[in-house]
């Protein structure tokens, strides 16, 4: 029988979806390297984490996830840190700009791309060889909503979450004999800043206050309430977990039901 899973990687943890999965990560005995762009929020989050979990091995390291040599330095800083690479990888990175396709230019476009699908792929290249060829490994993306159902004035999140997600059921046959999981977690709707924002543009395009904003959006879940992070995170646990060995290729959709309706 071999030793649980205790090397976690999660990028874009200092606040937000990351930071709540690394804590969840954390509580199921996951030791942890972090990344962000923001160094200070980055060492709160990390000096956070040691607090609830003294002795275990968590680190952090400023990089910006559009940059290539930001991989390469988060693969030194996994060796440093366990002279192994992760056994689970958490694909985060903040969303992109909002805006309906008329105001979305090239410039626009190829941000997004960067930073919503090519640092996934990147991180997947890198690091899914290296979890492939140890025979273990669980990696998680998280996406978002719009994977399942476009939102209005996020036509860059519309277009390009569904690249992640399909790219996750390409590699998922291809890696499960090699002992590896691939799975998507898609929120909708959570509270953290990136949702504020959101409100606040949309408010801004509509004309209505952000509190009109806010009631219109919950008016179309049938929860009837935006999500938790730690909700998305525990969605995001369990795929990393042992009890999702036989699940692979899945896109879990954590919205309160706004997909549906």
């Amino acid at each position: 029988m071999r030793p649980p899973l205790r090397r976690a990687l999660v990028t874009a943890s200092s606040r937000g979806l990351g930071f709540a999965t690394a804590q969840a990560l954390s509580a199921q005995g996951m030791e942890l390297l972090l990344c962000a762009r923001d160094g200070m929020a980055l060492a709160e989050a990390v000096a956070q984490l040691r607090a609830a979990a003294p002795g275990r091995r968590i680190e952090g390291l400023v990089c910006d996830l559009t940059e290539a040599a930001c991989i390469e330095r988060l693969q030194e800083a996994a060796l440093a840190l366990w002279s192994a690479p992760p056994q689970v990888l958490v694909c985060n990175a903040g969303g992109p700009a909002p805006g309906g396709f008329e105001a979305v230019d090239d410039a626009a476009w190829r941000t997004g791309f960067e930073l919503t699908f090519l640092s996934t792929a990147r991180l997947l290249r890198h690091f899914g060889a290296a979890m492939c060829e140890a025979g273990e490994g669980r990696v998680v993306t998280i996406t978002s909503s719009t994977v399942a159902r476009p939102m209005s004035g996020l036509t860059v999140s519309n277009a390009l979450r569904p690249a992640v997600a399909a790219l996750v059921r390409e590699l998922a046959p291809q890696w499960a004999p090699r002992g590896v999981t691939i799975n998507n977690v898609a929120p909708g709707f959570t509270a953290t800043a990136r949702v504020e924002q959101l409100l606040a543009d949309a408010a801004g395009r509509a004309g209505v206050s952000v509190a009109e904003a806010r009631a219109g959006r919950l008016a179309a879940i049938p929860a009837g309430r935006m999500g938790e992070p730690a909700e998305v995170a525990a969605a995001v646990a369990y795929f990393c977990s042992e009890a999702a060995g036989y699940v692979t290729g899945q896109t879990l959709v954590v919205d309160g039901g706004a997909s549906l309706a």
